[in-house]
């Protein structure tokens, strides 16, 4: 078996930092690390700050997993909690374009503890969705580099909820979804242990019958 084997095509991530996230919400920690990194790199000064400009719509494009409607409703929440400074320095009454820039004591804040997922499958399924696939597909491909033949990882809703910032019932609904969907696969009914659907493939595809049966890889998981 072999790195390359198992080698995965490159896909869109996103990343959030988590303790940052525990603070003020995971959408805001989304949103935020995005500006900061564009107000880190603009070149527009006014008042003294630097500023990066965008629209919702522009916005909206670049994550798809939250509506415009949504991200309009956080970014004034952000805006009242003093997360982002909103302000407006088009030449044109007409435009609609917004102005953004962080206060500096949250420019690295947001970049601590960085929690990475998959953009598709939350568009699809949710951020929470994606975090717990993600987290299932980093263990499955860990294991398998490192011929660890034990797919299943523990994922106890009350322990995840200590790691990640997601409640328990948030935690639950997602992992009932994943399951649903065919993205994981519940070692057998009644235990906390899963796998991703993709790794637990590609270990059983790669195992003698006998050595798959041995080790709970068989067609009846899940």
């Amino acid at each position: 078996m072999t790195n390359e084997k198992l080698s995965k095509p490159k896909e869109q991530c996103h990343s959030f930092s988590d303790s940052f996230a525990r603070l003020h919400g995971v959408k805001e920690a989304i949103i935020l690390k995005f500006l900061a990194h564009k107000v880190r790199k603009s070149k527009k000064l006014h008042d003294g700050k630097k500023w990066h400009y965008d629209t919702l719509d522009e916005l909206a494009k670049r994550f798809p997993y939250m509506s415009r409607s949504t991200l309009h409703e956080v970014l004034k929440r952000m805006a009242k909690d003093g997360l982002v400074e909103i302000g407006n320095y088009n030449r044109r009454k007409y435009d609609r374009t917004q102005w953004f820039t962080v206060p500096e004591k949250y420019m690295d804040a947001v970049e601590e503890d960085p929690r990475y997922f998959n953009v598709a499958v939350a568009e699809s399924h949710g951020i929470a969705e994606a975090v717990l696939l993600a987290n299932l597909d980093y263990w499955g491909r860990y294991k398998i580099w490192n011929t660890i033949q034990d797919i299943w990882q523990p994922m106890i809703p009350s322990v995840l909820a200590e790691i990640i910032p997601f409640s328990k019932s948030a935690i639950r609904r997602a992992l009932k979804h994943l399951q649903k969907t065919e993205l994981i696969i519940q070692k057998a009914p009644g235990t906390s242990l899963y796998a991703s659907s993709e790794w637990f493939s590609r270990l059983k595809a790669n195992l003698p019958e006998a050595s798959a049966h041995q080790l709970g890889i068989t067609e009846s998981s899940g």
